[in-house]
């Protein structure tokens, strides 16, 4: 995962460029952050990808991308499977340094979303031809 993490974070200019200035036909914008558990409101805190952090850590997809003072804020995209205080919806503030991936879709087709060849590694033949429908393709 961490040669996932490096290719994303060598494309973030590229796609916080276009996420400013959306070229035609590109939409759907999201980033991809490592969240924890905190005992501190909110309850929960963004991680930098290759952190080694003292308990659980899930990555989530954020979308609804702002530019917040010095760093972002985003709302949790997805359902949370491992952690307890981070909901479907909830804002996160964080920083550059936190995205650990980032996607959109140009013209039909994902662009971006390095993590999803190491999440499929053991993905079945059909989730891997999903994907490669969507414009991603593992190697």
């Amino acid at each position: 995962m961490a040669a996932a993490f490096a290719r994303a974070a060598a494309g973030l200019d590229d796609f916080l460029a276009k996420w400013r200035s959306p070229p035609p036909h590109t939409e759907n914008f999201g980033i991809k952050i490592g969240v924890v558990d905190r005992n501190e409101e909110p309850g929960f805190a963004a991680i930098e990808p290759n952190s080694r952090p003292p308990s659980k850590v899930e990555f989530l997809w954020m979308t609804n991308l702002k530019e917040d003072g010095d760093g972002f804020s985003a709302q949790v995209a997805n359902e949370v499977e491992y952690l307890d205080n981070v909901r479907l919806g909830d804002t996160v503030h964080f920083k550059r340094s936190h995205i650990a991936d980032w996607m959109y879709v140009q013209d039909g087709r994902i662009v971006g979303n390095a993590t999803a060849c190491p999440a499929l590694a053991h993905g079945s033949a059909e989730e891997k031809r999903q994907m490669k429908e969507v414009g991603i393709v593992c190697d």
